[in-house]
């Protein structure tokens, strides 16, 4: 476990909770259930959450190699939901790239170079 102060049980919640989270906007969005100014919107929260629950199971000590495929999934679908005014979430992805040691092909997708 990488972080000494919660618990694998916190995370486990924690993870579950959010889960629950993206299944539900996830459906919602696959059933025609959101207005069409609100889908980017509700776009850009599942990936939040993704990366959260990322970044949850980092500190809760998962394998590197499934962190890295979930990466690789956000990655994909962040070019959609992107926007320049994020500054945290889009360090958090670049920086989440460099621990991956992804391509530098993927500074192209941060649209930041």
């Amino acid at each position: 476990m990488r972080d000494k102060i919660k618990d694998i049980e916190y995370f486990n919640t924690f993870i579950n909770e959010d889960l629950a989270r993206v299944k539900k906007f996830s459906d919602k969005l696959e059933n025609g259930e959101v207005k069409e100014d609100r889908i980017l919107p509700v776009k850009s929260k599942v990936h939040d959450l993704k990366l959260g629950i990322m970044i949850a199971g980092y500190s809760k000590g998962d394998e590197l190699t499934l962190l890295e495929e979930e990466y690789l999934d956000l990655l994909a679908e962040w070019e959609e939901v992107w926007e320049p005014e994020y500054y945290n979430k889009n360090l958090k992805m670049i920086s989440l790239g460099i621990l991956f040691q992804v391509d530098r092909a993927f500074v192209k997708k941060v649209k930041i170079c």
